[in-house]
């Protein structure tokens, strides 16, 4: 399994959470159309660059930190 795929939804999940954005809220935020955030939150489809930088820059993350799980996880508290 390709490494962003073992991630990178869990990590975009955990973000959503700590932002407080709902599927819908990023699809709208950030023009990529719902059904696609969906087959992104279930691991279906890697992300595109562009769409991986708009998901950061609307969960106010970086790239590296959806992707690697080298840092820690936000805590949602």
């Amino acid at each position: 399994m390709n490494r962003s795929l073992t991630y990178f939804p869990q990590r975009m999940r955990v973000a959503m959470a700590f932002a407080g954005v709902k599927g819908i809220d990023l699809a709208r935020d950030t023009g990529i159309p719902q059904s696609r955030i969906s087959e992104l939150l279930g691991g279906k489809k890697e992300p595109t660059v562009g769409n991986a930088i708009a998901i950061a820059q609307r969960l106010n993350v970086t790239l590296d930190w959806l992707f690697e799980d080298k840092e820690p996880l936000l805590e949602c508290a």
